[in-house]
């Protein structure tokens, strides 16, 4: 039987070996140009290899910074992404990396990129890339994303990642007025106009944000936001959604309520503890959200229940 020699790649100088680089540097380096062509290196964009192909976004910005232009900087999906915004997961899943200059620059074409030319940008360099700020960054997902979801990111970056623990918000109120001011441009204008009404400091996850949204957008009052409520043993519990004059609040409720068991437990003794002084808590899921009409008829039939028992008037509640 005739053996099939199989010829193993020449081992690339070391420090190549650990990071991505571009073509010119492994050739300025002495790596034969061939080399650069063998199976076992991965070619995420053009004129950049690696010896290990791109798992996640750090890793795929950190590859593309090696054949990126001093123009050119991170933006849009990619930028949101790098700061950790919370976004659709159809957005979180992608892979192309969104790229932007400042006009009259023309935009980057490689495979694997979205390339944008825009008119403002304010950049930074966060955690060692350059990217739009989180202002600019809102304004360009003004384009990308529908009403409720901008809010979302509008919330997310005015209230912080953990406000709790103290993480600190990246934005206030009106920077977000002045990027929208500065920034904001094309399709997206009036959907960030829109969006800046309806913007709060105070939700503590998405979900929080597209319930509020959707109730606000569907004719109910606008409601406190983590409101400290005191219990019956003096403690004070935070709804994350409550209207105070009728005691009436509302809780997402994603999988860790149900597959944690203490948090399951925990969840529990906090609705019995509202109930204890007549509040009245309303759980929600996300597939409650996805079904928005029965959500707001349910949320309506609640309200109506609450103004009754308490002898509050009903058009007190509705707009």
């Amino acid at each position: 039987m005739d053996h099939v020699r199989v010829r193993t790649p020449i081992p690339l100088v070391p420090i190549l070996q650990v990071r991505p680089f571009a073509v010119h540097e492994a050739l300025a380096r002495g790596v034969p140009r061939g080399r650069l062509y063998a199976a076992d290196l991965a070619r995420p964009f053009y004129g950049v290899r690696t010896a290990v192909a791109p798992q996640n976004l750090i890793d795929r910005m950190r590859a593309y910074s090696e054949r990126m232009s001093a123009n050119e900087f991170f933006s849009h999906v990619t930028s949101a992404l790098h700061l950790g915004i919370p976004l659709p997961q159809r957005l979180e899943q992608q892979q192309e990396l969104h790229v932007s200059v400042i006009a009259p620059a023309y935009s980057p074409r490689a495979r694997g990129v979205i390339g944008h030319e825009v008119k403002h940008a304010q950049v930074v360099n966060w955690r060692g890339f350059p990217i739009a700020d989180a202002a600019t960054t809102w304004c360009q997902l003004a384009g990308l994303l529908p009403l409720a979801d901008l809010v979302a990111v509008g919330d997310y970056l005015l209230t912080g990642p953990d406000p709790v623990h103290g993480i600190p918000a990246f934005l206030h109120a009106e920077d977000l007025s002045r990027a929208v001011r500065e920034h904001a441009h094309g399709r997206g204008i009036r959907n960030a106009r829109r969006a800046l009404d309806l913007v709060r400091e105070g939700p503590r996850s998405r979900p929080e944000s597209l319930l509020r949204v959707l109730m606000v957008t569907s004719g109910l009052p606008e409601p406190e936001l983590n409101l400290p409520v005191r219990l019956a043993d003096g403690s004070k519990k935070q709804p994350d959604i409550a209207y105070p004059a009728i005691r009436f609040g509302l809780e997402y409720e994603g999988d860790g309520h149900r597959t944690d068991r203490s948090r399951f437990l925990a969840d529990i003794d906090r609705k019995e503890a509202f109930a204890d002084i007549n509040w009245e808590i309303m759980r929600v899921t996300t597939a409650h959200l996805q079904h928005p009409v029965e959500l707001i008829e349910r949320i309506q039939r609640r309200i109506r229940r609450r103004c009754l028992a308490l002898g509050v008037p009903i058009e007190a509640h509705e707009n």
